[in-house]
């Protein structure tokens, strides 16, 4: 989350404005400085770092303070502003002194005006503590490392949280909100799904949340119905069996930011050793995360050695692209139980593997909802028909004996391959998968990058983000069932591909130096490459990206369960 400057502490979050925002749509209402937006906070801070303000901004901000705003900041010395020199100065300093009085930051650190209060030196802690402020959002992960970004708007009567997990791993969270009174949404933006909170409890004037996040994963929290008397659960907790998950072991050898033509470099083998998390490291190339520019107005690469499981690797990556390591990166845990509110606001298990969940409610009241005999996971193992489209370089179809990255294959069409290419392959699923209220999901493991999945002819979802899974239970049937996964990589293949090849343009450094005459009449390039680009991002020793259904592919029971 952000921190401002001065440091804000953690649950409040803050917007920047400019003069002409206070001067002309600022007013205060019960305390607080509300826009014309509908926009309101709790105390303006002023810039740590400048001392300047106008008369006119600084009479403004008097009539705020009067009217009961709380402002928080060093008391203004001068005019940013040379008009009427150097009478303006003069009124800085007698509006300063109306506004701070004996105030000096050190031995008087308040100093009330009207309805409102000047603040100088007091930590921010305490100035949100003497306004009962409490924090906005709070949250306690079930990982130590859990990081969640939040930000709060108000729309009318409603209140607006968007809440993202900033790991690219599953977490769950008990968040707590600074609203009481209302009965807590979920709008879920990847779905179009609205669901009430299965798990939510009022405290001291908030509201706590339990969310599950995918990787990367976010929701919408909305407040805007009155809370009625309804017996809701307030707490949950399961005992099922968990899949030993191991994350993989990432160490950063050596790492280096530095000008292509060797203008000048810096060591970064601690920045990025800091910045991995979880045996993965995903950052954009740039200054502002590296921590500066090693050579101005010259072109940069980060360059990094480092060992996956002991086994040793190398990158290279331009600037203002991103690295990630490994190139796959592993997502952690699912859970293996969610919660959900049923027909009549009844609350509903999904387990996915065999336990018991117990839940209670607001009068005290214990629910159970137990799972038993969940048929195990199942990986897909075996052959896998892969088939490529004509006229990209690619063979018509290969066969894989189990799954493997396009760039790992033998034949260079298959590992150079840029497009939508389909595996297919037929799996049986046995009745019991079936039965009840069970429902089977496929889970395609690692993908490169999108998929298509259908089952027996019947397409179902389109999947671009982790976890790579799809419900199958409308399409599938006992017995033999016939799987098409089509995926979708990314350009640089093909065109590091078509680099293998003689030049069939002319470049100016990185730009192209004019079109081409095969291009301008419509013809084939005369060297046989499937690309063109005006700009030379790759070079025929660029690194390949991961690319294709790379897996395990595994067939998952879960079943719904009336808490009861």
């Amino acid at each position: 989350m952000r921190v401002g400057n001065p440091a804000l502490p953690a649950g409040y979050d803050y917007d920047a404005i400019n003069a002409d925002v206070l001067l002309h749509g600022a007013t205060v209402k019960n305390g607080r400085i509300t826009l014309t937006s509908g926009a309101n906070y709790a105390a303006l801070i002023l810039p740590p770092n400048d001392s300047d303000m106008t008369p006119q901004l600084l009479q403004r901000l008097r009539e705020l303070v009067r009217a009961g705003a709380t402002v928080v900041g060093a008391r203004p010395q001068h005019s940013p502003s040379l008009t009427d020199f150097p009478k303006c100065d003069a009124q800085v300093k007698k509006l300063a002194g109306e506004l701070w009085g004996k105030c000096d930051g050190t031995t008087v650190l308040e100093n009330s005006v009207g309805k409102g209060r000047i603040f100088w030196g007091e930590t921010l802690t305490n100035i949100f503590a003497a306004q009962n402020l409490k924090p906005d959002f709070e949250f306690q992960g079930a990982a130590a490392n859990s990081r969640l970004a939040y930000v709060h708007r108000v729309a009318g009567a409603a209140d607006i949280y968007f809440v993202s997990n900033q790991r690219r791993q599953f977490d769950t969270a008990e968040c707590t909100f600074r609203v009481s009174g209302k009965i807590p949404e979920l709008w879920h933006p990847d779905t179009d799904v609205i669901e009430a909170a299965p798990v939510w409890s009022a405290q001291d004037g908030r509201t706590k949340v339990r969310l599950n996040f995918e990787p990367a994963g976010s929701v919408f929290v909305i407040f805007r119905n009155a809370a009625d008397s309804a017996d809701h659960v307030v707490a949950v907790s399961g005992n099922i069996s968990t899949e030993a998950a191991t994350g993989p072991k990432l160490e950063i050898q050596h790492a280096s930011y530095a000008a292509t033509d060797g203008a000048g470099e810096m060591d970064v083998t601690a920045k990025l050793s800091e910045l991995a998390r979880d045996g993965q490291l995903v950052v954009v190339v740039n200054n502002d995360t590296l921590g500066r520019d090693p050579a101005v107005n010259h072109e940069k690469e980060l360059r990094v050695d480092c060992t996956l499981d002991g086994k040793p690797g190398h990158a290279v990556v331009h600037e203002n692209d991103t690295l990630t390591l490994p190139a796959t990166t592993t997502v952690g845990q699912s859970p293996q139980w969610e919660t959900s509110t049923g027909t009549g606001g009844s609350p509903v298990v999904k387990a996915w593997a065999s336990g018991r969940v117990e839940l209670r409610t607001a009068s005290g009241k214990v629910l159970h909802a137990d799972a038993a005999d969940l048929p195990s996971p199942q990986e897909i193992t075996g052959a896998w028909n892969l088939s490529f489209p004509p006229d990209w370089g690619a063979p018509p179809s290969v066969t894989l004996e189990k799954l493997i990255s396009w760039t790992d294959h033998t034949k260079a069409g298959v590992r150079y391959f840029s497009g939508t290419a389909s595996y297919e392959k037929e799996i049986e699923v046995s009745a019991d998968r079936l039965n009840g209220e069970r429902e089977l999901w496929l889970d395609l493991g690692a993908v490169k990058n999108f998929a298509e999945v259908s089952l027996n002819g019947q397409n179902l979802e389109v999947l671009w983000k982790p976890p790579f899974r799809v419900n199958l239970t409308a399409a599938a049937k006992p017995g033999v069932n016939k799987l098409v996964v089509k995926v979708t990589n990314l350009w640089p293949n093909r065109l590091i591909g078509d680099e293998q090849l003689p030049p069939d343009c002319e470049w100016d450094g990185k730009q192209l130096k004019a079109w081409p005459q095969w291009f301008l009449d419509g013809k084939p390039s005369p060297t046989g490459r499937l690309t063109f680009t005006t700009w030379h991002h790759w070079t025929k020793d660029s690194p390949l990206l991961e690319s294709g259904l790379i897996g395990p592919v595994t067939l998952r029971s879960a079943e719904l369960i009336p808490a009861n």
